[in-house]
């Protein structure tokens, strides 16, 4: 822009915005609905995805994943306070790593 020779600023221009109507409002108050969540929400959701099979599928990879995260927790208590019998720190490296 600054060493461009084929650049060229655009040139001032001043405008004038329109003043609102004294006594209008500017933003209009939100609509929202209280209660529990329509079935029809759910049912768009599940259209928008595309196949309901993909919600099943990563309804379940989610439960793995934080049922993973625990058991990478508790392993980790195990290995802390040495808890297992017989389990050497190669051992408790190998469970933790494949939790």
């Amino acid at each position: 822009m600054g060493d461009d020779p084929d650049f060229e600023a655009p040139a001032a221009t001043t405008t004038t915005q329109a003043q609102p109507k004294t006594g209008t409002r500017l933003m209009l108050d939100e609509e929202r609905l209280t209660g529990e969540v329509q079935w029809s929400t759910y049912t768009r959701y599940l259209k928008a995805v595309g196949n309901w099979w993909w919600a099943v599928i990563i309804s379940i990879a989610l439960v793995m994943e934080q049922a993973a995260t625990v058991g990478n927790s508790l392993m980790l208590g195990y290995w802390s306070e040495a808890r297992i019998n017989g389990f050497s720190q190669g051992d408790y490296m190998a469970v933790y790593a494949g939790t």
